[in-house]
């Protein structure tokens, strides 16, 4: 009884990695299976440490050993997976693009008014981020009945999402109709259709796949895409973004690098190759430096 998810964390398969004072650096694509029980508890059941199974890619259950290392393993892929692309290309790479094609339009634009309340390894994962990247997983209301989280229990960011999405879908509605009388208002607005054109060319790199409009024919359309714009360069990022600190200082809940490489084995992940996986003290300085920066909020002292 209970709900079945997945989390993969395919995107990081095969991925260059670096060096950190002269020591390689790993990175893994692990697979989570987690269980949702009767009592509301999201718990991890199986984790396998890449994406194809094997002698060399033991899958770790909870009463088997090498479990704490591959929770660790996820953990890690997790902090990757969030900071490139969850965080850095939603959050940081996509609202530039909003707000350089928004320069471009004239200050009198309609768009103008309904945005102006809120405006090696690395480089290649940010690449297969973009080329992976949905126009609904942008969206609150499709991302979250895609991902099947629509009743799991005491899912704050959902609640909260949805309420705030569904505010700011309700003042951009009031700007659309005071400026646009009808559908066909929206679809001959060219500067307008030349802003979204923009986007979709530089933002999602022309992918068709990723249901990003090139076009908008409707005033619900415009409604959609400028919520989202809003969403995703405020409360989306605050989301993401100013709590990194609290879940990643402590390296052992969420390390930003990794030392050595998975473990091939049960019995080859012992405690000893647990801390030696660890980041170095050279690297938890830079990681925390990095944290404390991306989560200061303006205004701290």
């Amino acid at each position: 009884v209970g709900h079945i998810f997945l989390a993969d964390y395919a995107l990081l398969g095969g991925l260059p990695t670096g060096t950190i004072g002269g020591r390689p650096q790993f990175v893994a694509a692990p697979l989570c299976l987690l269980w949702l029980n009767p009592r509301g508890d999201l718990l991890p059941v199986a984790i396998q440490l890449s994406q194809c199974p094997g002698p060399e890619s033991p899958i770790f259950l909870p009463d088997t050993g090498g479990w704490t290392l591959a929770k660790l393993w996820v953990r890690a892929s997790h902090f990757v997976l969030h900071e490139m692309v969850t965080h850095l290309l939603h959050g940081h790479f996509l609202a530039e693009v909003f707000a350089v094609a928004t320069h471009r339009l004239p200050t009198a634009h309609p768009v103008h008014q309904a945005t102006s309340v809120g405006r090696e390894g690395t480089l290649a994962l940010v690449a297969r981020g973009t080329l992976s990247l949905t126009y609904g997983e942008l969206c609150v209301p499709e991302d979250v009945a895609a991902r099947g989280v629509g009743d799991i229990p005491r899912y704050h960011y959902r609640d909260d999402a949805m309420d705030i999405w569904g505010a700011i879908e309700s003042y951009v509605q009031g700007i659309v109709s005071l400026f646009y009388a009808g559908d066909s208002d929206v679809s001959e607005d060219e500067e307008l259709q030349g802003w979204v054109g923009e986007i979709f060319t530089y933002g999602v790199l022309g992918n068709a796949r990723s249901g990003f409009p090139s076009r908008l024919s409707s005033r619900p359309e415009l409604v959609k895409f400028l919520t989202m714009i809003i969403f995703v360069c405020s409360a989306r990022h605050a989301a993401v973004n100013s709590g990194q600190y609290d879940y990643a200082a402590w390296m052992p809940n969420t390390p930003g690098t990794m030392q050595r490489p998975p473990p091939r084995s049960v019995t080859e992940a012992t405690e000893e190759l647990l801390l030696g996986t660890l980041p170095s003290p050279e690297a938890t300085g830079a990681l925390l430096a990095l944290l404390s920066v991306v989560s200061y909020e303006g205004g701290e002292p």
